[in-house]
C-alpha cells in the first residue's frame, strides 16, 4: 500500500471515528464537539500529509483531497457550534430563546438554565434570565 492511500484512508477513519464513536460513547455538547473537533484537525493533518506523500509518489491525491476538503468543513462547522454555545451560556444573548424553553431551574442573581423544547437528554444548557421565563417553564 503506498503512504499517499495510508495517510488518506487514516483521514476517512479519524472522520468516521469522530462521528459515529463520539455519539456513542460521550453524552454533552462540549465533549461531542471537542472530540470531534480533534478528529477534524487530525483527518486535516493526515489528508496534507497524503497530498504531500502522492506528489512524491506521482500517484493519485483525489482521496486526500476529498478528505482534506471534508476535514476543513467539518472544523468549521464544529467551530461555529463552539461559538452557538458560548453565545447560549450568556444571558444577555438568548432573551428570544428564552421564549421557547422549558425544564428551567432557577440559578443564583436571575438567571436560569433551561433546554430547548425536544431536547430530552439536556445536551444544551441555555441561560436566561428570570424576569423573560413564565411559571410554566420551570421544572415542577
Amino acid at each position: 500500500m503506498k503512504k499517499s492511500t495510508l495517510f488518506g484512508l487514516l483521514a476517512v477513519a479519524s472522520l468516521c471515528l469522530g462521528l459515529f464513536f463520539c455519539g456513542v460513547f460521550v453524552k454533552d455538547i462540549n465533549g461531542i464537539c471537542t472530540f470531534n473537533l480533534i478528529t477534524c484537525i487530525a483527518a486535516v493533518v493526515f489528508a496534507i500529509i497524503g497530498i504531500v506523500s502522492a506528489s512524491k509518489e506521482k500517484s493519485s491525491k483525489a482521496l486526500s483531497i476529498v478528505m482534506l476538503v471534508l476535514g476543513i468543513l467539518g472544523t468549521l462547522a464544529f467551530l461555529a457550534i463552539f461559538g452557538f454555545i458560548a453565545i447560549a451560556k450568556d444571558p444577555k444573548n438568548t432573551k428570544d430563546i428564552c421564549k421557547d424553553v422549558v425544564q428551567c431551574k432557577k440559578d443564583k442573581d436571575g438567571v436560569s438554565t433551561c433546554h430547548i423544547k425536544g431536547d430530552d437528554k439536556g445536551l444544551l444548557d441555555i441561560k436566561c434570565y428570570d424576569s423573560v421565563l413564565k411559571e410554566d417553564q420551570y421544572k415542577d
